[in-house]
């Protein structure tokens, strides 16, 4: 596996929960992909504005007829990285699938 492309978007996307393994995962990925991996660790230690993204994110899915997420909040929720695993990504695995459609799922 190679270095995942600017433009691409996430390359993997987590289903599994938090305390299945995530953080190993986590360390994997950003070897293999030289670049961060999204994991809730991110939000608390360096991203909390993303505390408020999340909760936008979540009231537009709720608000949604079409229940898609907003395509344009997922992308500065993710930007820069490569892959998104364990909370709270792993609870819209489904929804990421539709916006990344390349990616892998990972359980």
């Amino acid at each position: 596996m190679g270095r995942a492309d600017e433009e691409s978007g996430l390359v993997v996307i987590g289903a599994g929960l938090g305390r299945t393994g995530t953080n190993s995962l986590k360390i994997a990925l950003e070897l293999l992909y030289k670049k961060p991996c999204y994991h809730l660790k991110e939000i608390y230690l360096h991203q909390h504005s993303h505390i408020t993204k999340w909760m936008e994110l979540d009231r537009k899915l709720s608000d949604s007829p079409d229940k898609k997420l907003d395509k344009a909040l997922c992308h500065k929720i993710f930007k820069g990285y490569t892959a998104a695993i364990d909370h709270p990504s792993c609870a819209y695995y489904k929804e990421l699938l539709e916006l990344y459609p390349n990616a892998k799922v990972s359980l």
